[in-house]
C-alpha cells in the first residue's frame, strides 16, 4: 500500500513541475494512473517510468 502512495505522490510532484502540460497528455497520463489503481500496478510502474522518462527526454507538444 505505501508504494501505491509513494506512486501516487510521485506524478502529483510530477504533475506540479509541469504545470504547462497539454489537457490531452494529462488526461492519458490520469488514465494510466487510474487503470494502475484498479488493477495490480506493478504490471503499469515499468510503463509509468518510461512515460516519466520519455517525457522528461523529449516534450510533448501535442
Amino acid at each position: 500500500m505505501s508504494n501505491i502512495l509513494e506512486l501516487i505522490s510521485c506524478v502529483i510532484l510530477f504533475f506540479k513541475k509541469q504545470i504547462q502540460l497539454n489537457i490531452r497528455l494529462t488526461g492519458f497520463v490520469y488514465m494510466l494512473l487510474i487503470n494502475v489503481l484498479l488493477t495490480n500496478y506493478h504490471q503499469y510502474l515499468d510503463l509509468l517510468l518510461m512515460v516519466h522518462l520519455v517525457y522528461k527526454r523529449f516534450p510533448f507538444q501535442i
